[in-house]
């Protein structure tokens, strides 16, 4: 313990099961070269910090084994690339943090193909600036207990095969399986133009979480895929050119969570469903849209819409013949906000209410 490993102008490589491990106050540099663990070695770092200059991460995994533990440790790595690859799994706890700047953004600084997983709870933090994240295949991302996912200024991009729990064909609506998961007080945060997609594949946000894409430019698009609110969750959807996007999937709010859409932002369903059961969703004044194109909405089970004066809510080429269907719910639409119906309609029914005021 409290002691450093320094390499410069080298790299460091954990081959054939051997196992580096940095015990409390401990501190690795890697200076001009990278790191590679590969062949079921690992890397444990325990209240210990690392930090990798202009060279690359790279991990690749062998099934029931992980290959980067980190617990209240640090890892930073600038202006370099940080891969998992292959079965490989990083798993952070009690407080850990992943700080990744600068990377080089036409690959991804952090890339997770080919079956890989990332678990971040106990308070822990993954923070990308200026790069961008790239999650092929089988890969999952969990962010979990009171943990933080922050992306700044980059992009998070995520393709999932359909066999994959979370795919296009296997989503529950609540979230519960989905390919990114952020549960237990957790938060995915974008700022300062972000990007966050995903491809066939489901975000599931639950248990008092947060998502938060409130920066102005921000943007969270799936596309055959789900985003599910659930469990006293919510989404907080705000400033100028921010777009929370779902084609060809759903929109799915349940067991009290909520979706505030405000400060000219919009929300748009292209070719799927908005399902809202025991929920709130909001459109908040200064131009801010809701948007729904080519599918259906359906709220359900004392759920409420709000539209503010200012606010608007389209229905476009909706299919079935109650494209809008309030269940035991109720609308709000205060004087001011806009609402229009384009070869769609409306349908209450059961102790449903549809208030116009002002």
């Amino acid at each position: 313990s409290d002691s450093d490993l320094v390499l410069s102008g080298g790299g460091l490589v954990l081959e054939h099961r051997a196992t580096l491990q940095l015990l409390p106050l401990s501190r690795a540099n890697v200076t001009g070269g990278g790191l590679v663990v590969r062949d079921a070695a690992q890397l444990a770092l325990h209240s210990a910090v690392m930090d990798i200059s202009g060279g690359a991460v790279d991990v690749t995994g062998v099934a029931g084994r992980e290959q980067l533990l980190m617990v209240a440790s640090t890892l930073r790595s600038t202006a370099g690339r940080v891969a998992f690859r292959e079965d490989s799994v990083l798993r952070m706890e009690e407080g850990s943090s992943m700080v990744l700047e600068n990377g080089e953004a036409s690959e991804g600084s952090l890339l997770f193909p080919d079956r890989t997983a990332l678990v971040c709870n106990d308070s822990s933090r993954v923070h990308v600036f200026s790069g961008a994240v790239d999650r092929r295949n089988r890969s999952a991302l969990v962010v979990s207990h009171l943990s933080r996912f922050l992306v700044h200024d980059a992009v998070v991009r995520m393709a999932l095969d359909d066999d994959v729990a979370g795919g296009s064909s296997s989503q529950a609506l609540d979230g519960s399986n989905a390919a990114v998961l952020i549960e237990h007080t957790s938060q995915l945060v974008m700022e300062n133009s972000s990007e966050f997609r995903i491809a066939n594949g489901a975000l599931g946000v639950r248990f008092g979480s947060l998502l938060d894409a409130s920066a102005d430019r921000s943007l969270v698009w799936t596309e055959g895929g789900l985003l599910a609110l659930a469990h006293n969750s919510s989404a907080e959807i705000a400033g100028v050119r921010t777009n929370v996007s779902i084609s060809g999937g759903a929109l799915s709010l349940s067991e009290h969570a909520r979706a505030n859409v405000s400060a000219a932002a919009q929300c748009v369903v292209e070719g799927g469903e908005l399902l809202v059961s025991r929920s709130l969703v909001s459109v908040h004044a200064n131009e801010s849209l809701l948007r729904v194109a080519g599918g259906s909405a359906r709220f359900s089970a004392a759920s409420t819409l709000l539209l503010e004066e200012g606010a608007a809510m389209e229905l476009e080429d909706l299919s079935g013949a109650a494209v809008v269907a309030f269940n035991q719910s109720r609308a709000h639409v205060l004087s001011g906000a806009q609402r229009s119906v384009l070869a769609g309609s409306f349908s209450l029914a059961r102790a449903s209410a549809l208030e116009v005021v002002g």
